[in-house]
């Protein structure tokens, strides 16, 4: 300014844990552990003269004692109104006091802050015009320079915005279909933010949550790093197997194996998502998660014998009318090249394939069945005679040089 003083950062620490020997530490005195400047000196000799005031109670106006210091102020990552003060620092006091937390060094504080305010009827609006509107407010209030995610990261480490981000993201994407024009590109940046501040907040979503993430990302591009912060989430211990299991359902699997199959190889991690599985309750299952499952399974490399045998027993009692044409071409591909070669869970295969109208095979359903039979060696006459049948009656432009090599290779192995 115009007295020579430089304005000054003030920076917010937030720790979960805090020893014994640092409670009520002073920012001041953590800056100057790092570092030396004429501000650190300043706070220093106001400290050592007993003019430093430790107040941190909001005013009205929610600058939370910003005047206590003699020189200009503001908090880095967070967002500022039009006068230059922090916007809705009031309504966050306790997560950005001067002073670190007094807490246990073995309970980290509790405090939940929302910085992030959903309009509640978010997860229920049916039109995404008015969903895009609604959440507008949510996320353009941010300084578009740091984005939501620092901006989360920011204001509280107990922050619940993930939560909130998930929400957003998950009906963003049951009503993308009806984007046109302009809103798609809105849909697309909405669906960005949140998933930004879902990344920054992944130590507090459960697997439920993640695979609601990935769902909402799915065959989108740019968001690698958020796929590697959910594997990593997903292989921490407080995640357990029996707990998830109880809470994620068949289908939160097979998007979380499907999405980490491009480009995840950590077995650690098929590991667990395949315990997962085996520890749900089998009847939660439907050919078509299985199907999916197992397919994500086989195009990571990971395949995993005991859940192939696991999911070939569920294969034996489900209902025939439940199997599609093209999940019984993914179903028996994989527990071929799985290596799995049950009998029964084949043979449940075949009796739902023969139950299938013609009308409902493709000519790649067919040629990956009956190329599936053949490499795990099962002879099985009646259904290769039912789909010989299906082919003739298909017409001949249907079918690509691969097919027709996968059905003339399988039909000779059943010669």
């Amino acid at each position: 300014d115009e007295a020579g003083v430089l304005p000054m950062q003030i920076f917010v620490l937030v720790e979960q844990k805090v020893g014994a020997g640092r409670k009520g530490t002073r920012l001041g005195d953590e800056l100057s552990m790092h570092g030396e400047s004429e501000h650190i000196r300043q706070w220093k000799k106001r400290q050592a003269t007993g003019t430093l005031r430790r107040s941190v109670t909001p005013t009205r106006s929610g600058s939370a004692g910003l005047e206590d210091l003699d020189v200009d102020a503001h908090v880095v990552g967070l967002p500022s109104d039009a006068a230059g003060g922090v916007n809705g620092l009031g309504q966050a006091s306790q997560a950005t006091s001067y002073l670190l937390p007094d807490v246990d060094s073995e309970s980290p504080s509790q405090e939940k802050v929302e910085c992030i305010q959903l309009p509640r009827k978010a997860a229920s609006e049916k039109r995404l015009s008015a969903l895009l509107d609604a959440l507008e407010p949510s996320i353009g209030g941010m300084d578009s320079r740091l984005g939501l995610r620092q901006m989360h990261v920011a204001w509280s480490n107990n922050c619940t915005c993930a939560s909130s981000a998930v929400l957003a993201m998950t009906q963003l994407r049951l009503l993308q279909g009806q984007a046109k024009g302009r809103q798609v590109r809105r849909l697309e940046e909405q669906i960005r933010a949140f998933a930004d501040v879902a990344q920054s907040g992944v130590s507090n979503l459960r697997g439920q949550q993640l695979a609601q993430v990935l769902r909402a990302v799915q065959g989108r591009t740019g968001y690698d790093n958020l796929v590697k912060f959910v594997a990593s989430r997903m292989l921490q211990a407080d995640l357990g197997i029996l707990e998830e299991a109880r809470n994620m359902s068949p289908s939160d699997v097979a998007t979380l194996v499907e999405v980490f199959a491009v480009n995840q190889r950590d077995a650690t991690l098929y590991r667990k998502l395949a315990s997962i599985c085996m520890q749900m309750d089998a009847r939660l299952f439907s050919v078509d998660d299985i199907a999916h499952i197992l397919e994500g399974f086989d195009k990571s490399g990971m395949r995993d014998k005991a859940l192939l045998r696991h999911m070939a027993s569920i294969l034996q009692t489900s209902s025939s009318n439940s199997f599609t044409a093209q999940g019984i071409g993914s179903l028996s591909s994989s527990l071929a090249s799985g290596g799995a070669l049950d009998d029964a869970a084949f043979r449940a295969l075949s009796a739902a394939a023969q139950k299938l109208p013609a009308a409902d095979y493709t000519s790649e359903s067919l040629g990956v069945t009956m190329a599936a039979f053949a490499c795990a060696d099962v002879r099985d006459p009646p259904l290769f005679r039912y789909l010989s049948k299906v082919v003739c009656e298909m017409e001949t432009s249907s079918f690509d040089g691969e097919t027709v090599a996968r059905i003339a290779w399988a039909a000779s192995k059943q010669a």
